[in-house]
């Protein structure tokens, strides 16, 4: 799976359909109650499992949930858990991986 990044709050983009601007973060409220909203609050505020620092918005990240099942993570409003990775992170751990293996 290829890395994705968590759009700032109030971060528009104009829509390929309308050509409209549509918003693709969280509301700037940040009491706003959206289900979206909310959701992309939590994976912004989750800490990676390699350097326990936030993902925050607009940083490359994966999820690694399988590769991190002991990790604390969040829990999305379905009730599932999922643990978030910076990408940077996880390409220094596979650097550091390759390395090991010379």
């Amino acid at each position: 799976m290829g890395w994705s990044k968590i759009p700032k709050p109030g971060t528009e983009i104009p829509s390929p359909a309308t050509g409209k601007m549509i918003e693709i973060g969280p509301c700037l409220n940040e009491s706003c109650g959206h289900h979206d909203c909310v959701e992309l609050r939590k994976m912004a505020q989750s800490k990676c499992p390699e350097c326990d620092k936030p993902i925050e918005y607009d940083e490359k990240y994966y999820n690694v949930t399988e590769d991190y099942p002991d990790a604390e993570g969040f829990e999305t409003r379905l009730g599932i858990k999922m643990v978030l990775a910076h990408a940077v992170c996880m390409w220094k751990k596979v650097e550091e991986d390759i390395a090991t293996k010379d």
